[in-house]
């Protein structure tokens, strides 16, 4: 598919000084301009760095990059210097955003061919300006957080080693991380279904006092808290969830303790922690 627009690029080079760790450091800003249309979408597969994206009343993807290469001496800095690139892909409804060389992070790359056997480390930090309506799927290793604020398209946001936060958001799938804590504001409760996964962190979500849900929590050695006032005990509900991958089907069977609040329509929120984390369900503007 053809590109909509000729990007706009600027690189902006900050620094190259000595380390004692890493040895040499190299940072760069790039900066990125896409137009986009109200219903598109947006991914990032970084490795790397943090995200942060915020919601604005416009019709452009506005991009920048923190870029820093560490290496271990000037010569490996020099070889990273040119042979690392960053990927832009845009069609019709989407544009993604990744690591396209040495190694190729995107989902097309079938081979999942990530190794960097040369000596050095390129750190991503991505601060990006969307649509408010536009559809997320952000994802990071390491070395940063995922923030999105004021976006209300439908989203998934993905990390490792690392916090999200989700503000004034509408639409959610699936938000999992391992070690870090998750924070979700909803301006307002949809007929939808998400998903909210950590292994070493709190989950903290919070909803418009109308809530009206089925909410299946979860936590191996924490505690579950909610200032909601008309909750409803359920009993332990079986989740079969199904997952086809290369032609081999998987189901997972999962008991889950279900709380409704004010149980009036068709939604299902999933919220789990295995470690001694605790869950809160709050009324948004609330403190538990």
């Amino acid at each position: 598919m053809k590109n909509l627009i000729m990007p706009l690029l600027a690189l902006i080079v900050l620094s190259c000084t000595e380390l004692p760790a890493q040895d040499v450091k190299y940072t760069e800003t790039v900066q990125k301009e896409f137009s986009v249309s109200a219903t598109s979408s947006l991914a990032i597969y970084n490795i790397f760095g943090g995200i942060k994206i915020d919601g604005y009343d416009g019709d452009k993807a506005i991009i920048e990059i923190e870029k820093t290469i560490f290496a271990d001496n000037k010569a490996i800095l020099q070889v990273a210097k040119e042979e690392f690139k960053l990927g832009f892909d845009q069609t019709e409804n989407e544009l993604v955003l990744y690591t396209a060389a040495p190694y190729d992070t995107s989902p097309s790359n079938k081979k999942n061919n990530n190794n960097n056997e040369n000596h050095y480390k390129v750190e991503l930090n991505y601060v990006l300006k969307v649509p408010r309506s536009m559809k997320l799927h952000v994802s990071t290793i390491n070395d940063g957080d995922v923030s999105v604020s004021n976006v209300f398209g439908e989203m998934s946001a993905f990390n490792i080693n690392g916090k999200i936060t989700l503000n004034n958001v509408k639409s959610l799938k699936e938000v999992h991380t391992v070690n870090g804590d998750i924070k979700v504001n909803y301006l307002e409760t949809l007929v939808d279904t998400a998903e909210y996964k950590t292994l070493n962190g709190d989950i903290s979500i919070s909803f418009p006092a109308d809530l009206a849900a089925d909410c299946g929590l979860k936590t191996n050695n924490g505690d579950i808290y909610t200032d909601f006032e008309n909750v409803e005990n359920l009993p332990s509900q079986v989740i079969n969830k199904v997952k086809v991958r290369d032609g081999h089907t998987t189901r997972i069977f999962n008991k889950t303790n279900a709380t409704a609040a004010s149980v009036a329509e068709e939604m299902t929120y999933v919220s789990e922690t295995k470690s001694k984390n605790d869950l809160y369900l709050r009324e948004t503007n609330s403190e538990v």
